[in-house]
């Protein structure tokens, strides 16, 4: 049997001669004074009520059902996948303000996505500087002569974000994940459109994501979706995750954004842009 600091080192349940020892009944976990050297710092890193805390944690078989969109051995493939990157850098923002939600940019490279940031409760300037700054260190690490471009979820705060950008003449596409989709036929809005694009490149084996990221691969695995009564598909929406105790599915709205065939339309100017939102009329004052 393997020795005591090689078993405490994950955190995930172990089985050993067919029988499954879940992290809750540790010792370290259940509140016992363990050793460092034996797992006494072990942590758990997954929300309860995720498929990946019931697989890796508890040694059970996670709460799969048809309607869940990206089943978990998919995103664990993803992460021991590895890909070239392609050196043609994009970025995409989910922006929170206040509260639990985080603000995440995201890097992307052909099948190759990273969490470049994350942050919590930070004012929409200061989010677009953190933008700013991530478009301009990328654009000089890939070597590239312009701005690499960002696309940025617009609903809520994000239009301030999108506006502030613009103002700085920055490559930035919104996005709006409530607007039509391409195929109005077979999907409620672009959101639910975008998540089954990215359903089908984890499917298809196109995407890598990081190994270490399980907050990532727990709110994929999560995520829901369903039909409507036109037979239209739709995704579960971020209330409707949360009255099931989930957290609100940040990195993936991100990973969802980044794959849009949206992050490819014509970035935004200022002068185009002007009076579009909240602050757009401020653009066209004479300070």
């Amino acid at each position: 049997m393997p020795s005591g600091p090689r078993l405490a080192e994950t955190t995930t349940a172990s089985r050993f001669f067919g029988i499954t020892i879940s992290v809750p009944t540790l010792p370290a976990y259940a509140g016992e004074k363990v050793p460092e050297e034996m797992g006494g710092g072990t942590q758990i890193r997954w929300n309860v009520n995720s498929p990946i805390y019931q697989s890796k944690v508890l040694g059970e078989f996670p709460d799969i059902s048809d309607d869940s969109l990206i089943l978990p051995k998919a995103t664990e493939t993803a992460q021991k996948r590895t890909f070239e990157r392609t050196r043609r850098p994009i970025i995409a923002a989910d922006i929170a303000r206040f509260g639990e939600d985080e603000t995440v940019i995201m890097r992307r490279e052909g099948g190759w996505i990273r969490v470049y940031r994350t942050h919590h409760k930070d004012d929409t300037m200061t989010t677009a500087g953190h933008i700013a700054k991530a478009m301009r260190d990328i654009d000089d690490e890939a070597g590239k002569n312009d701005w690499v471009r960002a696309i940025v979820d617009v609903p809520g705060v994000g239009g301030g974000v999108v506006d502030r950008l613009a103002e700085l003449d920055l490559p930035v596409v919104p996005y709006n994940g409530g607007e039509a989709p391409i195929d109005k036929e077979r999907f409620v809005n672009a959101r639910a459109e975008d998540y089954w694009t990215l359903r089908e490149r984890f499917e298809q084996g196109e995407i890598d994501i990081d190994l270490d990221d399980d907050k990532l691969a727990a709110q994929l695995g999560s995520i829901k979706w369903g039909i409507d009564s036109r037979g239209r598909i739709k995704i579960e929406s971020k209330d409707d995750m949360r009255k099931r105790g989930l957290p609100s599915p940040d990195r993936a709205d991100t990973a969802g954004m980044i794959f849009s065939g949206r992050a490819n339309a014509a970035p935004i100017n200022v002068e185009s842009h002007a009076g579009e939102s909240i602050t757009g009329d401020l653009m066209r004052k004479p300070w």
